[in-house]
This record gives C-alpha cells, structure tokens and sequence, in this order.
C-alpha cells in the first residue's frame, strides 16, 4: 500500500478547504510528502526555526518547487573578518575552546534556550563539521 493511497483513506471527502494549513501547507499535504520533500537532506531541519522567522526566506520555502536549501540562502550570513580567514583550524580551534570557556553565564543560557538560533546554529553546523572532519560517529560525545 503505497503512502498516498493510505492517506486518502484518512482523506475527508467533502470540506477539504477546512482542513487546518500548518506552515502553509494542509495536514493531508504533510501525509503525501510535498511538505516533506522541502527538507531534503534532512539536516535541513535545523534551519526551518530561522527560515520561518525570515519574511523573504519563509515566502521562498513555501513557494511550490523551492526547499529549505534554497530558503537557507536568503538567511543572514555571518561575515568572516579577514584576520579569522586567514587563520589556522588549529588557532581557531584553541580560540573557540577559549571563547566558549569564557562565555558569561546569560549569554551560555541564552543560546541553550534557542536551540534555533543564530549562535546555537552556527556551533551545531560547527560540530557537525568538525565530526566529518575527524570522523566521529554522530552518536559519540
């Protein structure tokens, strides 16, 4: 039985325009996948707090045919000095260690709290590219 063919079962027949819109899509939409599909590669995920928070990323995402990727670049980009470019993984390494040691409680608090946004972001993408890099298994901590 294939996933749209279950659906339609759970499908009302009449007053389908009062089924409730959930991010703008309808419930039966996120059970047939075209909400779904926006979210490929799955990682992706993680962006959706910011991407719905962003007036011109959320109208890109919701449009038919655009995914969270392609919303993902309407996002505010951090800019990277000069100076953090053209240092080493080794010296960035050592100042991120330093500067999350040294980090105030209220804002440590802060960023635990909003799992979704920027810094929080910024340090999972960070975490996850450093398991790439030494080839962690994602479960390992």
């Amino acid at each position: 039985m294939s996933l749209r063919s279950s659906a339609e079962q759970f499908a009302p027949h009449e007053g389908f325009e009062t089924v409730p819109v959930i991010c703008g899509f309808r419930r039966l939409q996120f059970l047939y996948g075209s909400f779904w599909n926006k979210l490929y590669p799955l990682n992706t995920v993680r962006l959706l707090p910011r991407i719905l928070k962003h007036p011109k990323a959320k109208t890109e995402f919701l449009k038919n045919g655009k995914d969270a990727r392609h919303a993902a670049t309407f996002l505010e980009q951090p800019t990277v000095s000069k100076a953090l470019a053209d240092a080493s993984i080794a010296q960035l390494a050592a100042a991120l260690k330093n500067s999350i040691y040294s980090l105030p409680w209220p804002e440590k608090d802060k960023i635990c709290k909003d799992p979704g946004g920027e810094a929080a972001q910024a340090l999972t993408e960070a975490l996850d590219a450093l398991r790439n890099l030494l080839d962690v298994p994602q479960e390992a901590n």
